[in-house]
C-alpha cells in the first residue's frame, strides 16, 4: 500500500472510471468482456493430452458477424470444437444455427462466427425499400 494520499485518490478515481466504462460499454451493446472463453475450456475440457487449451487470439466485427479466432494446441482439430457447439450455444446464449467453426486459411487456428440476429432485424427494419416497420407493413391506417 502505497503512504502516497495523492496515488490512492488517483487509483480510485481511475478505477470507478474504468468501471464505468465497462457498464456505458454493455448497456449500449458495445461489451466484448462478456464471454469468459478460457473458463468455458475447462469445463468442457476441451484440452489436449497435456492439458493446454485454445488461446483467444484476436476478435472483430464483419458485417452481422462476431469473429472470434483461436489459437490451437496441439492434438486438438476442428470436429472437436464442432462436438461441443451445443455447450457454447448455450454458454454464449445464442442457438446452433449462428454459430460455425472453420479452420483458418494458413491453418493456424480456428475461426468461430457468431450470427447476431437482433443486428440482422435491425439493419433489415432501417433498409427495407418502403421505409416501414415490418410489424406495421400490411396495415392500413388511413383507411
Amino acid at each position: 500500500m502505497s503512504k502516497n494520499i495523492l496515488e490512492l485518490l488517483v487509483d480510485s478515481v481511475w478505477d470507478c472510471g474504468v468501471t464505468a466504462c465497462k457498464m456505458i460499454s454493455k448497456v449500449l451493446g458495445l461489451d466484448w468482456n462478456e464471454h469468459d472463453f478460457q473458463k468455458f475450456f475447462n469445463v468442457v475440457q476441451l484440452k489436449n493430452s497435456e492439458g493446454a487449451s485454445p488461446k483467444l487470439v484476436k476478435k472483430n466485427r464483419q458485417g452481422l458477424e462476431k469473429i472470434f479466432i483461436f489459437d490451437i494446441p496441439v492434438g486438438l482439430t476442428l470436429s472437436d470444437f464442432n462436438s461441443k457447439l451445443n455447450q457454447l450455444s448455450f454458454f454464449m446464449k445464442t442457438n446452433e444455427e449462428s454459430l460455425s467453426f472453420e479452420v483458418l486459411e494458413d491453418l493456424s487456428g480456428v475461426k468461430l462466427k457468431v450470427l447476431c440476429f437482433n443486428e440482422f432485424f435491425r439493419l433489415y427494419e432501417l433498409k427495407n425499400s418502403d421505409g416501414i416497420h415490418p410489424k406495421f407493413k400490411n396495415k392500413n391506417s388511413n383507411k
